[in-house]
């Protein structure tokens, strides 16, 4: 069954790999993930260029083929499906980022809202100072940019559970 992602539709085929590779990293510990790609005229998200990372990364060649404009990427996390700094940021960009987590065996994807340009890119630079900042954080800090990172999915992401 196909599953809708705003205007766009996710195919069976990458739910089907998604679940795959979520089973790999159940398996592994590893990250795996690939780029989801749209299709203009069928507005059907595929995904490409399959890979692995490590157990805390992954990256993938944001490349799409020439009739596809790159959405973003699928990725799965050992752990739970909370974003991470680094994939809010990748998910303002490109406008969706879906993570497989196999702690709670979840599939989500945050699909990116309508958001004024200015905003977004003021958002955009904030994050990113707390991710080059990295584990310099101080409680307080940390705290702050959980607070934060809660606040950026809730006020500018759809967040849609895939079955």
């Amino acid at each position: 069954m196909t599953t809708k992602l705003n205007s766009f539709i996710l195919k069976d085929g990458t739910i089907s790999l998604m679940k795959d590779l979520l089973e790999r990293t159940s398996n592994t510990g590893l990250e795996h993930g690939f780029d989801l790609c749209l299709n203009q005229k069928t507005q059907k998200i595929t995904g490409r260029n399959t890979c692995i990372g490590t157990n805390c990364e992954v990256s993938t060649k944001a490349e799409c083929k020439r009739e596809e404009i790159y959405k973003g990427v699928y990725h799965t996390h050992p752990s739970g499906s909370e974003p991470s700094m680094n994939d809010i940021v990748a998910g303002l960009v490109g406008g969706v980022q879906c993570i497989g987590a196999v702690k709670d065996n979840t599939i989500k994807c945050y699909v990116k809202k309508k958001i004024p340009e200015k905003e977004e890119s003021i958002v955009i630079e904030e994050a990113i100072k707390l991710i080059k900042k990295g584990y310099r954080l101080t409680v307080d800090e940390m705290f702050m940019k959980m607070g934060f990172q809660d606040y950026i999915i809730k006020k500018y992401f759809e967040t849609i559970d895939i079955k």
